[in-house]
């Protein structure tokens, strides 16, 4: 059962505003105080009701109690029209797709047929709640009739979390004995619990130690392999069973209540939806949840990225947030604005940018991808290669829709990247195969800013470290040294197996080459002798590459071009 629209109608900052093809994935973004919290909160208040609520006895069957907890008609009403409508209701519509096999389910349980979608609104006055099913004709009416019968099909398969976006070490706590006092009630019908209650620290530790278990993996999932272990420590009886204190050892063990408000914010989001999927493994699940970017440090919100990721293959996710790097930068019409009391899909990263207040130099914000590289004689000579071996990579350069972006060295690739992400940009990463190289990647890669899948390193085979120029045909520059420097580079010395730059490097100090300075090839001559082979690859990319390397390119093609047609599936540009 999924989610897919929602509206809603006079409900606290809100008239009227529609969430229309919700995604298994939804981010909304926005101003302060545009009532991207308030969309949170009325979903939350309507699938409380759906969940927990039970009609109460009267002619139509319609009436349902609500808990004042998730709505409140004097505080969620609209202050300015209490007065002039004091029994107006907040309306709230919510429509849910149905598998086929939740169909036959819900045909057997309720005695009616659906053509798979389940439309319901909620109407939520001052004293009691409404439910009404907006099917047509005198089903509808009928339908509308069996609210309590209705409302267990769709507790029984759906449960959801609303995550605030305050979240202490005391919420983590009341999940953390919500979930103890759920398992310990299991005993309750165990006889020799009943007439043992002398041992029940002794029956109760193996579920202690199962549910502390439990933690320690929700939590690893956030917190990553800092998390050596997770107890519960007794803190005071409640009826049979105790509340309980989490204690986190990550290299000390600490009381949470004790941590830093970012861990205390991950661990509340981990144990929630921890506990969730663990109580509703039958069930489909939605998790609404607001900012979980507050109080975190920017390295903990690219981990948190990753975690929402694999949380939303499983799961539906609604989430608000301020975060660039949050945004879905591939499926640009999942991310929803709210703006003045309304929801609209967005319609492009600028739009997504000046939303969040983001800004990067023209060239980006204008690429649907930006190719990243060492530096820029590496950008103009790849940008010459990738134009004549792909018409279709050729026009997106032209056009703008692909980007190149130089770092000046491999070492600044995780600030780089950092920056793009920040930016709402989609990258792929081209860099050198040596040592520089792959620390650069290795650091952006625990930054969780780099992987294998969009990366392409310079390996050659037969060689421990390459770069770009190893990819080329000595060719292309072989009269380049001879006229510059009085060598020949497709000869001896310049066969050693080291990457390009420092062959050459060992080459010309072989051959009785020296500057000025008595090096044989200083940094100065080697950018401007890279800067001038780019040049000669742009004039003759046909024959710029080694022949025995172009698989590199060919496939760096394929992925560049996979990449492109993904994103303009989903209208980036």
């Amino acid at each position: 059962m999924k989610l897919n629209f929602f509206s809603i109608k006079d409900y606290r900052s809100i008239a009227n505003a529609k969430l229309q093809n919700l995604q298994t994935a939804s981010i909304l973004l926005g101003p302060n105080n545009e009532g991207k919290s308030n969309v949170l909160h009325g979903l939350n208040a309507c699938l409380t009701l759906l969940r927990d609520g039970r009609a109460l006895p009267s002619k139509d069957g319609l009436r349902m109690r609500y808990i004042r907890d998730s709505y409140d008609w004097v505080s969620d009403f609209p202050v300015r029209k209490q007065e002039t409508n004091p029994s107006s209701p907040s309306v709230f519509e919510l429509h849910f797709q149905l598998s086929e096999i939740e169909k036959t389910s819900f045909e057997k349980a309720i005695r009616s047929k659906l053509n798979g979608v389940l439309p319901i609104e909620l109407r939520f006055s001052p004293n009691f709640a409404t439910f009404k099913v907006l099917k047509q004709g005198r089903g509808g009416a009928t339908l509308s009739k069996k609210a309590d019968a209705i409302c267990r099909f769709v507790g029984e398969t759906l449960d959801f979390a609303y995550i605030p976006a305050v979240r202490t070490a005391r919420s983590s706590l009341e999940v953390v004995n919500d979930l103890v006092d759920r398992e310990i009630r299991k005993l309750s019908n165990d006889t020799e619990y009943a007439q043992l209650l002398e041992q029940i620290e002794a029956l109760q530790k193996p579920v202690l130690d199962s549910i502390a278990s439990k933690l320690k993996n929700y939590l690893k999932e956030f917190l990553g392999s800092a998390v050596n272990d997770v107890s519960l420590t007794p803190n005071r009886y409640r009826g049979l069973s105790r509340s309980y204190q989490i204690v986190i050892d990550d290299g000390t063990p600490t009381v949470l209540e004790r941590k830093g408000d970012g861990v205390q914010s991950l661990v509340a989001i981990s144990l929630i939806t921890g506990a969730l999927q663990e109580t509703g493994q039958d069930k489909d699940i939605i998790i609404l949840l607001e900012e979980p970017e507050s109080h975190l440090h920017p390295k903990a919100i690219h981990q948190l990225r990753e975690v929402l990721n694999t949380l939303g293959k499983d799961n539906q996710l609604i989430v608000t947030t301020h975060s660039p790097v949050l945004a879905n930068r591939a499926d640009v019409s999942s991310n929803l604005i709210v703006s003045k009391s309304s929801v609209t899909p967005a319609a492009s990263l600028a739009q997504l940018r000046d939303v969040l207040g983001v800004r990067t130099s023209d060239n980006l914000q204008h690429a649907a991808l930006v190719v990243v590289v060492e530096g820029t004689e590496d950008e103009v000579a790849l940008r010459a290669l990738l134009t004549h071996h792909s018409s279709k990579l050729g026009k997106a350069i032209s056009k703008g829709s692909m980007a190149f972006h130089a770092l000046g060295g491999a070492s600044k690739l995780p600030y780089g990247l950092s920056l793009l992400q920040s930016s709402l940009c989609n990258y792929y990463v081209v860099i050198d195969d040596d040592d520089e190289g792959r620390k650069g990647y290795s650091e952006a890669e625990k930054a969780l800013l780099a992987s294998a899948a969009n990366t392409t390193f310079t390996k050659c085979l037969g060689l421990p470290e390459a770069e770009f120029e190893d990819l080329l045909s000595e060719q292309v520059y072989a009269d380049y040294f001879k006229t510059r420097y009085s060598v020949d580079v497709t000869r001896r010395p310049f066969d050693k197996k080291y990457k390009w730059s420092k062959r050459i490097r060992y080459g010309l100090t072989a051959a009785g080459k020296s500057s000025g300075t008595g090096e044989a090839w200083p940094e100065p001559d080697e950018y401007n002798d890279k800067r001038e082979i780019a040049k000669l690859v742009v004039a003759h990319p046909e024959s710029a590459l080694h022949p025995a390397r172009e698989s590199v390119l060919a496939s760096l093609v394929d992925v560049l071009e996979a990449k492109l047609d993904l994103l303009t599936q989903h209208r980036m540009f």
